[in-house]
C-alpha cells in the first residue's frame, strides 16, 4: 500500500494537467509523472504496469490514488474534460497539504514540550533514589516507541480507509466521527458540489454527476446520503431543488445553484466551489490548529498528573 503526501500529490496532478495541456504522449506523461514522484515508488508497480492501460487505472492499480479520484479522472479521460479534473485534484491536494502543514508546526511545540517532559519530570525521583536509570530509560524508550508506533498505526489505517480496503462497518464509524466536525462536513459538501459540477461540464447528465459525486465520500451510508438526490432528479427535479429536498443544500447555496442551472451555467460552477472551499478552510484550519494541540495537553496531562 502506497502512501503519498498531499504534497507530492498537489506536485503530481498540477504537472500532469501541464503535461496535458502541452498534448503530450501518455507514455511521455507517464514516464515524467514517474519522475516527479520518485522516492514515492520506490516500492510501487506503477512502473511495470502496461503502457496502453489508463494513467488514472495504473495509479489506481499502484494505490496511489484514492478510489474517488480514480472516478473522477477516468470521467475526464472518457469526455476530454480531464484538464479541468486534473486542476481541481491538484487545488485540493495542495489546499489540504497547507492545512496539514499549518497543523504540523502548531503540533510541534507541544510535542517538545512532551519529549522534554519525559526526560525531565522523572529526575528528581532519580536523585531522591526512588528511581533507577534503567526504569528511566526503559520508561522513555517505551514512551517514544508507543508514540512513533501509534502514528504509524494511525497513518496506516487512514490511509486503507482512504483507499476503502477497511471493513464497511468501520469505514461507516469513521466518516461518522469525521462528519462531527463543522470544517469537515463544509469541505465535503464542496467536494461533492465540485466533483458534480466536473461530471456536468464533462457531458454526463444530472443523475450520473450526483452518483459520481457521491463517489467522493468513504462509507456506504455516507454515500447513500448523499446519492439520495437521484430519485428526485429521476423524476424530473431539478439539481438544485433535488439537493434542497434531501437537505444537503439550503439558504444562500440553494438560492446560487438554483440560479446558475436556471442560466444553464451549472456545469461552470466548479472554480466557484473551489473558490467558496479555500475560503471556509481558513476557519476550518483554525479550528484545528486549536482543537488539536489542546487535545495533545489535555492527553498529556492525563497521562502525567493521573
Amino acid at each position: 500500500m502506497s502512501y503519498l503526501s498531499s504534497k507530492v500529490k498537489s506536485q503530481m496532478y498540477a504537472t500532469w494537467a501541464r503535461l496535458e495541456r502541452s498534448g503530450l504522449p501518455s507514455d511521455i506523461i507517464r514516464q515524467q509523472l514517474i519522475a516527479v514522484l520518485g522516492e514515492s515508488l520506490k516500492n510501487s508497480p506503477l512502473k511495470s504496469l502496461n503502457n496502453a492501460t489508463p494513467l488514472s487505472s495504473q495509479l489506481s492499480q499502484a494505490h496511489i490514488i484514492y478510489p474517488w479520484e480514480t472516478a473522477l479522472l477516468q470521467v475526464g479521460e472518457q469526455s476530454g474534460a480531464q484538464e479541468k479534473a486534473l486542476d481541481y485534484l491538484a487545488s485540493y491536494t495542495k489546499q489540504r497539504h497547507e492545512t496539514l502543514s499549518a497543523l504540523r508546526k502548531k503540533l510541534s511545540y507541544p510535542m517538545a514540550i512532551w519529549v522534554v517532559s519525559l526526560f525531565v519530570i522523572p529526575l528528581p525521583q532519580i536523585a531522591r533514589g526512588e528511581l533507577s536509570v534503567t526504569t528511566y530509560l526503559i520508561g522513555i524508550v517505551c514512551a517514544l516507541s508507543s508514540v512513533v508506533l501509534a502514528y504509524y498505526l494511525i497513518r496506516h489505517v487512514y490511509t486503507l480507509y482512504r483507499h476503502e480496503r477497511l471493513p464497511s462497518a468501520l469505514s461507516d464509524a469513521i466518516s461518522q466521527f469525521l462528519m462531527l466536525f463543522k470544517p469537515v462536513r463544509i469541505q465535503t459538501l464542496y467536494r461533492y458540489l465540485s466533483c458534480m459540477s466536473i461530471g456536468l461540464s464533462a457531458g454526463l447528465p444530472a443523475d450520473q454527476s450526483i452518483s459520481l459525486a457521491s463517489r467522493s465520500f468513504v462509507g456506504n451510508s455516507i454515500r447513500r446520503r448523499f446519492a439520495e438526490p437521484l430519485s428526485a432528479v429521476n423524476n424530473g427535479n431539478g439539481v438544485a431543488e433535488s439537493l434542497k429536498q434531501c437537505g444537503i443544500i439550503d439558504g444562500q447555496l440553494y438560492a446560487s445553484l438554483q440560479s446558475a442551472e436556471l442560466a444553464g451555467e451549472l456545469p461552470q460552477m466548479q472554480q466557484h466551489w473551489v473558490r467558496l472551499a479555500q475560503q471556509s478552510d481558513e476557519p476550518g484550519k483554525s479550528f484545528w490548529i486549536v482543537a488539536a494541540p489542546l487535545a495533545f495537553y489535555l492527553i498529556f496531562a492525563a497521562v502525567v498528573f493521573l
